[in-house]
């Protein structure tokens, strides 16, 4: 099975599962279509921007919640929201 989540965040998740599961992780969703984010909010997400024109979230979710965030049928990729820096 192919996984939803981005290298960089599963390597997080691993981390915190060994530290503090509770921890707060800043994601951006990419959802499978229009899907309705609303599901996600049930499972744990915090939903802090809609990006419609990519049709994704982002937001923050406990590690501990990100895999159950991931199983939704809504979600096409699950990727870590961290600073970008440029050259």
């Amino acid at each position: 099975m192919e996984t939803k989540l981005s290298a960089e965040l599963s390597e997080m998740l691993r981390q915190a599962e060994e530290t503090d599961p509770q921890q707060e992780v800043p994601v951006i969703v990419t959802l499978q279509g229009d899907a309705d984010a609303t599901e996600l909010e049930r499972r744990g997400l915090r939903i802090s921007h809609r990006l419609d024109f990519i049709s994704a979230v982002s937001g923050t979710a406990q590690a501990a919640a990100v895999q159950q965030i991931a199983q939704s049928d809504s979600v096409a990729r699950i990727e870590y929201d961290g600073e970008v820096h440029g050259a």
